[in-house]
């Protein structure tokens, strides 16, 4: 026959496994999180070389570039919701091309990198030795950028 003192021990046993669980999520979802750092965030640029005459959809461009703002927190977002690429090729070939960028640095699992993020849903990543290319084509970036995904629909 089973007592209530053995009941409420093993209910004791199993709140304290449930705890050390819960805790140990928390910890290993906090340490993911902080594995990816922003350290500094340049103002978006306007980088469009006009050859002849400025419109005014590059007027257009131009002030919406301008206005275009991400906090760390936003940019790690992007990160964690893109896709790394293979190369700037593969990028090119899905993704559309603005002239307008973020540049900062962040710190990744330890490593400082340069990184550039183009209005229009991509990104580089860069140490100066070696480059990585990012694309976000998932919901969560489509408020982010000034031009998301498409897959280059036309």
């Amino acid at each position: 026959m089973v007592t209530n003192t053995v009941i409420k021990n093993g209910i004791k046993k199993l709140l304290n496994i449930t705890g050390y669980i819960l805790l140990a999520n928390i910890v290993l979802c906090n340490s993911a999180f902080s594995a990816l750092r922003v350290i500094s965030i340049e103002p978006s640029k306007f980088t469009s070389q006009t050859m002849g005459e400025v419109t005014e959809t590059d007027k257009s461009v131009e002030e919406a570039c301008l206005n275009w703002h991400l906090s760390g927190a936003e940019i790690i977002k992007v990160f964690e919701s893109s896709s790394v690429y293979q190369d700037r090729g593969a990028i090119s070939r899905e993704y559309y091309w603005l002239p307008c960028e973020i540049e900062g640095k962040l710190i990744s699992d330890g490593k400082e990198w340069n990184f550039t993020l183009n209005a229009a849903a991509h990104a580089e990543w860069n140490d100066g030795h070696q480059s990585i290319y990012w694309g976000c084509a998932k919901d969560e970036c489509e408020s982010l950028f000034l031009l998301s995904y498409d897959g280059m629909a036309g």
